[in-house]
């Protein structure tokens, strides 16, 4: 009985290691991958509008956004795991809305590329008709798909902040506040200032959603290595 119950104590202590050696690295990943986008994108929007952007300082942004993002959306595994105490319904629930933000997310990348392209080339040659005709559609849709990433982010971001406070998670009650969408929003507000200086909008669409993002990561990992640590009764 001793030997079964220290093997199974052991096997507890090497799973809660494990997990957090895995969710650690998932967590940099994430990061890793949330800081290149925020890179990217900030030396693109470091030229003033659209007609200044240099073609390689918009593919930069293009293939950072279309193949790098996809990388950032692991960094979101560990909020599945911190929240998966709540039950299913509300862990997929967050987790299926936040997911499916950021595979907009790659896409959107992909086809405001396109878009800005097709923006600077009738700048530079007004009188090809074909490329005109071809901007407005694409506008209307990159606007399209713009809308329904926010709705993705904040309806994933309303589910995991209810999950959060009205549910059993490895989260303390006040991240609930602590929401991807919300943290989005602040981080925006100095770009649509008027008045701001030139450099405060640069930074402030430059890190965009991404900021927010790896505020959420660290902190998630955090939480739940505070939680097992307390679980298994380390200090």
């Amino acid at each position: 009985m001793i030997n079964g119950q220290s093997k199974s104590i052991l096997d507890q202590e090497f799973e809660i290691k494990f997990s957090l050696r895995s969710l650690k690295f998932l967590t940099y990943v994430g990061v890793f991958a949330s800081v290149t986008v925020i890179t990217c994108n900030t030396i693109m929007f470091s030229f003033g509008d659209t007609a200044n952007w240099p073609q390689w300082a918009l593919n930069l942004s293009y293939w950072a956004g279309s193949i790098v993002l996809a990388f950032a959306a692991v960094g979101f595994i560990p909020t599945y795991f911190a929240l998966r105490l709540a039950g299913r319904f509300w862990v997929l629930a967050s987790g299926g809305f936040l997911a499916y933000f950021l595979a907009l997310g790659s896409s959107g990348h992909g086809s405001f590329f396109a878009n800005y392209s097709i923006q600077q080339a009738i700048h530079n040659t007004p009188s090809i008709k074909e490329l005109e005709a071809l901007a407005v559609p694409l506008q209307t849709y990159n606007n399209f798909l713009l809308f329904a990433a926010v709705i993705f982010l904040f309806l994933g971001s309303v589910f995991y902040s209810v999950t959060v406070f009205t549910k059993k998670t490895m989260y303390p009650k006040w991240m609930a506040l602590c929401n991807p969408f919300l943290i989005v929003v602040l981080i925006s507000i100095p770009a649509m200032i008027e008045g701001a200086p030139s450099i405060v909008k640069i930074v402030s669409k430059g890190i965009g959603f991404h900021l927010g993002f790896i505020l959420h990561y660290i902190l998630t990992y955090n939480f739940i290595r505070s939680y097992l640590m307390k679980s298994s009764g380390e200090n």
